[in-house]
């Protein structure tokens, strides 16, 4: 619109006052005053005709959230809005003072770390240790993520195989983190598997739930005439039981 009054304008001051190709009076101002007004007009009449429009119009597009594998503060964004990136290419980066700073300490636990495991493989040679804790246990899942676990249990079924009871190893895993779906476990030991199982997770929609909470019975449970009563604790992400009524419970041994 802005256009057709510029370039029309610049026409009426040509040929009516830069060149005086016609004279500007009351016979010729009406007309070319009404030229120009039915330019806009029709402009804004091929624009209502022209133009896809709808009150019910939805423009679609892909959202890909993007997030890193550790925290910290953005300190750059080297990339521009609404422009396309390659593979590789660097979209943001986070201050790393932080992660710089426990450099000095994670090197100082591997070394503490090779230090110990030479020490184990030479009271092992001298079988003056148990050979299972040189072993490194490791829970993989799902073939990619692999997990350190927690060594150092009690288990008195492993006395008499291992020489030991302290060879029990443990992993605490919010099962929600790796979505709904089966999913297969295997424990490692040194890169070799002890075992492996499967398992399926179904989660609330959240990889921690918050805000929820609530208290139900659970009739004929686990016996008939029995009733159970849970309640939702968030901090364990589970349903914990508050009361149980009608349940049998075993007598405890006399004492002598």
């Amino acid at each position: 619109m802005s256009v057709i009054v510029i370039v029309y304008g610049s026409f009426i001051y040509l040929v009516f006052f830069r060149f005086k190709l016609l004279p500007w009076n009351k016979v010729t101002r009406l007309p070319a005053l009404a030229v120009g007004l039915l330019l806009c007009i029709g402009f804004l009449m091929g624009i209502e005709n022209l133009t896809p429009k709808s009150s019910q119009a939805v423009i679609t597009g892909r959202i890909a959230d993007i997030a890193p594998q550790v925290g910290g503060e953005v300190v750059e964004v080297p990339i521009e809005q609404n422009v396309e990136v390659e593979a590789g290419t660097v979209l943001f980066r986070l201050d790393p003072t932080l992660f710089e700073a426990r450099v000095p300490d994670l090197e100082a636990a591997l070394k503490l770390a090779r230090l110990r495991l030479g020490q184990f493989q030479e009271l092992a040679r001298a079988d003056a240790a148990p050979r299972f804790q040189l072993e490194q246990v490791e829970i993989e899942i799902d073939g990619t993520a692999t997990f350190a676990a927690a060594y150092g249990a009690n288990r008195e079924d492993t006395a008499q195989r291992c020489d030991d009871t302290n060879t029990g190893f443990g992993l605490r895993l919010n099962w929600n983190e790796l979505g709904d779906g089966e999913h297969t476990l295997r424990a490692l030991a040194d890169g070799k598997e002890l075992g492996r199982a499967t398992f399926t997770v179904t989660t609330l929609g959240e990889t921690f739930l918050t805000g929820a909470s609530g208290v139900y019975d659970l009739p004929d449970f686990p016996e008939p005439d029995a009733t159970v009563t849970v309640e939702w604790r968030e901090a364990s992400q589970n349903f914990v039981i508050i009361e149980a009524e009608g349940v049998e419970r075993p007598s405890p041994d006399p004492v002598e």
